[in-house]
């Protein structure tokens, strides 16, 4: 089973997305790290990205601006990685903001 319940974006800007979730039902100390894979919604195909932290959060960097790309994340414990958490589809902001 999945470790990680609802994944949620804190933020966006034009080429990051900072991303939080929650541990479901684990004593966290038997959780290592935390693996996060993302891919460009339009581009499955074409392979996806992944990140590693410790925290409960991070900030997934170097995405294109106006991009919905879809992440989903999943805990590594001494026993080896737990199932995916469910796909969340979010978009980097757009390059040009309004000042």
């Amino acid at each position: 089973p999945s470790l990680v319940g609802v994944v949620r974006k804190d933020w966006a800007s034009d080429n990051s997305i900072a991303l939080s979730w929650t541990e479901v039902e684990q004593q966290s100390n038997d959780i290592l790290d935390y693996e996060i894979k993302y891919y460009d919604k339009e581009q499955e195909q074409s392979g996806y990205s992944s990140t590693r932290t410790k925290a409960l959060s991070v900030i997934v960097t170097g995405l294109k601006p106006s991009t919905m790309y879809v992440f989903h994340v999943r805990a590594r414990t001494a026993a080896g990685f737990t199932a995916y958490s469910n796909k969340f589809d979010f978009s980097t902001g757009d390059e040009c903001k309004d000042t």
